[in-house]
């Protein structure tokens, strides 16, 4: 992600490589923006649930999905954009409740 604070712009891009320790990326920009600029790294996080495995995996990035956790009965995640927030409810054999909220602070 690309912002410039003061103006309030930003935008979210790739990068396809790196030369002469200039960021050459995917897309060109949409905005101008001022040479003391932000660039924040993002990583793209995915989960899903496997049910016939019972395995709950993550994915980061570009990379495969990885076990996370085994032995899951059931998985559940709702998003609230009024809060900026997401509720996560993970059941290990059938018996053990994991619940908690994920407070998505900072968001441009």
């Amino acid at each position: 992600m690309i912002y410039d604070l003061a103006s309030q712009v930003w935008e979210i891009n790739e990068i396809e490589s790196r030369q002469d320790g200039a960021l050459i990326l995917k897309n060109p920009l949409q905005n101008e923006y001022p040479l003391k600029s932000m660039v924040v790294p993002l990583k793209k996080v995915e989960y899903k649930f496997y049910p016939a495995q019972r395995v709950l995996k993550r994915k980061a990035d570009k990379w495969n999905f990885k076990p996370l956790l085994k032995e899951v009965s059931d998985f559940y995640v709702t998003y609230f954009p009024d809060a900026n927030s997401v509720l996560y409810r993970i059941e290990v054999n059938k018996k053990e409740h994991i619940r908690g909220y994920i407070f998505l602070l900072n968001l441009v």
